[in-house]
């Protein structure tokens, strides 16, 4: 949905939900200014406009009249007016408002994107280690998770769901978003409750990862970055009332990113060449994986990527 504003008798837009919300945050409009968007038969203060309305501050109630106070308590120091800005620790220095769909992508959905994978990459292979480790999971199941079991996959996943919800909860961060200096708050600026995180960590995991299968989740995540280009807000945050901010990047964080996945990616390909295979895997399925290694050992000694990879 786009908006276009009036300030000053200029007119500005056009402009979407949350970049909206920014500008009120910082000061670059005011709810008395008006407002107009497809649909509305005049233009608006903002704080009529009800798309608008629930970012804007609560009014505060009015002082009790002075005959209904007690006259032997104490008289109550002033309260600050309430607000929806969040706590200056994680404030940071916000994307300027753009009106393109490229940037929106590129400061905001991209990093987003990333997070979740750093976070998932992480997951997957402290879930394998410590299994491999204490001889609950073969080692196959780092390089070939299919074969341990069809649902291993997702089940893995749906246990990040509660870490995930535990962390935001806690922290407001995981250790992608932290990477991306991204924090999850409630509309209120503070920490969403744990039940609220554990609903958007689940409905990410439905929506945005295909239910943690692979061949569902490219489909998930392109449905769930078409509705956040057009109206500026993942599906989920708005289930849930919840919202991320975006606050400095960090420099260093394509780097780090770039490393952890290159790390990731090496591991799995040393692995699939020296990794001994189960006993009772099927001869097609083990004539399918030798050729797959021989691949991959063709691809190092010729020094380009392998044409062909095990699916996860």
């Amino acid at each position: 949905m786009d908006f276009y504003l009036t300030q000053n008798g200029t007119q500005r837009g056009p402009f979407r939900v949350f970049q909206v919300k920014e500008m009120l945050d910082r000061g670059e409009a005011s709810p008395a200014d008006l407002g107009w968007h497809s649909g509305l038969d005049t233009w608006r203060p903002l704080r009529e406009i009800d798309a608008i309305a629930p970012y804007l501050p609560s009014p505060s109630p009015p002082p009790p009249p002075a005959d209904a106070a007690d006259e032997d308590s104490p008289p109550e120091a002033p309260r600050a007016p309430a607000t929806h800005a969040f706590p200056e620790t994680v404030r940071g220095h916000r994307p300027p408002v753009s009106d393109t769909k490229w940037h929106l992508f590129g400061r905001r959905a991209l990093p987003r994107f990333l997070a979740r994978c750093f976070d998932t990459m992480l997951w997957f292979s402290l879930v394998c280690g410590a299994g491999a480790a204490t001889g609950l999971l073969p080692p196959t199941a780092f390089t070939f998770p299919t074969l341990i079991s069809f649902w291993f996959v997702p089940l893995q996943s749906l246990a990040w769901v509660g870490v995930e919800a535990w962390l935001l909860s806690r922290f407001g961060t995981t250790p992608g978003k932290w990477l991306f200096n991204l924090h999850l708050r409630s509309v209120d600026g503070g920490l969403p409750p744990f039940m609220n995180a554990l609903k958007r960590a689940f409905f990410i995991w439905v929506f945005a990862w295909g239910l943690g299968h692979s061949q569902w989740a490219l489909f998930g995540s392109l449905i769930s970055l078409m509705l956040f280009l057009q109206n500026g807000r993942m599906v989920w945050d708005h289930l849930v009332s919840t919202r991320l901010i975006h606050a400095a990047p960090r420099p260093a964080a394509w780097i780090v990113f770039a490393a952890a996945l290159g790390v990731y990616v090496a591991a799995k390909s040393l692995l699939v060449i020296s990794q001994p295979l189960p006993a009772n895997l099927p001869p097609e399925v083990r004539s399918q994986i030798e050729q797959q290694r021989a691949a991959v050992r063709d691809a190092y000694r010729q020094g380009r990527p392998p044409a062909t990879l095990p699916a996860d």
